[in-house]
């Protein structure tokens, strides 16, 4: 893992402890006014791209139900966290965002 992943999981991690999960999440999924524009998103390897997936429906599900709770039940749908699986992201380096995007958050927004 480059020293660069390795600044952007640390300021990932930062950003989970002070629970702003939505902000994450959006920074994610590129809807975030902290995306740098692209005109395409990175090639990943099918892993990578596996692992960005299973983080962007943690984040959602955090977004959504907080980090009290592994599932929750709305009617006849359960809803899962994925811990495991968002931490498998880390490990890969977090592909899907940059610490460029993470760090113009953090100046607008400081913890």
């Amino acid at each position: 893992m480059s020293q660069n992943q390795s600044a952007s999981i640390d300021l990932i991690r930062r950003i989970i402890s002070s629970g702003r999960y939505s902000d994450l999440y959006e920074l994610v999924v590129r809807v975030s006014e902290f995306n740098i524009p692209i005109v395409s998103l990175p090639d990943m390897s099918a892993e990578d791209e596996e692992a960005w997936r299973y983080a962007r429906m943690h984040l959602d599900f955090l977004s959504k139900y907080g980090a009290e709770q592994s599932f929750v039940q709305e009617g006849k749908y359960l809803h899962f966290s994925y811990p495991a699986e968002f931490e498998a992201w880390l490990g890969r380096g977090a592909p899907g965002i940059s610490q460029e995007e993470l760090e113009h958050y953090l100046i607008a927004r400081p913890l």
